[in-house]
């Protein structure tokens, strides 16, 4: 847990990877999976008097954002405990208690919870936002086709896209779809291995990750 709070708080605010040029004082940021809340401290340090709409579907990482957040006395800072999914719904939740719980996975069974899913169409089509972040835990593939043609506002994503073992990559997916919205692209591999040939090691399901930054010119 404490690395794993390092490797974030180092590319949270050392690398600075949500760091992003608003065209006013006020921008809204939606977060899709706040976890404890490292980004949304970042972005309210950033913009201080911008909105941030948090979502976090981890029951227990929950109370941790809500006390780091409530600690700082941010305003302007909305956080719901639900997943984000292509509808309103309950889902099984994998609670992994760190930054690797996931909707639909069989891992660790005995920590499934059920939990509330909010349909990201009714968020975006309800309110406008500058920026989006992404770090949905491979859920990415199944919400993002839903923000089709809703995305007028949002100048700014990021998006963290993750490969999972046994199963057909859909990368090309995504950014056709952020081409046919407007966005270009910039990636990077947060995890890069220098024989992928030989294998490719795999964590919590996954055996690929992506960081992408789309930004309208």
């Amino acid at each position: 847990m404490q690395l794993l709070f390092l490797s974030a708080y180092k590319e949270i605010f050392l690398e600075q990877i949500y760091k992003f040029k608003a065209d006013n004082t006020q921008p809204k940021i939606l977060d899709l999976g706040a976890n404890i809340g490292l980004s949304v401290i970042f972005f309210k340090e950033l913009y201080p008097e911008g909105k941030v709409v948090a979502l976090e579907a981890d029951p227990k990482i929950f109370s941790y954002l809500q006390s780091n957040i409530h600690s700082n006395n941010y305003s302007q800072v909305e956080l719901i405990n639900k997943a984000v999914w292509y509808e309103n719904c309950l889902l099984n939740f994998v609670s992994e208690g760190a930054d690797s719980g996931q909707i639909g996975s069989t891992i660790h069974q005995q920590d499934v919870v059920e939990v509330e899913a909010v349909d990201i169409a009714e968020l975006l089509s309800t309110q406008r936002f500058d920026f989006i972040k992404m770090d949905i835990e491979g859920a990415e593939d199944l919400v993002l086709p839903r923000c089709q043609g809703l995305l007028d506002s949002v100048q700014h994503m990021f998006i963290e896209y993750h490969s999972k073992v046994g199963h057909k990559q859909n990368l090309n997916e995504i950014l056709n779809l952020l081409s046919q919205e407007g966005f270009r692209v910039y990636m990077e591999n947060p995890f890069e291995r220098s024989t992928p040939f030989l294998g490719l090691d795999s964590y919590a399901g996954f055996d690929f990750q992506l960081n992408i930054y789309a930004w309208k010119d």
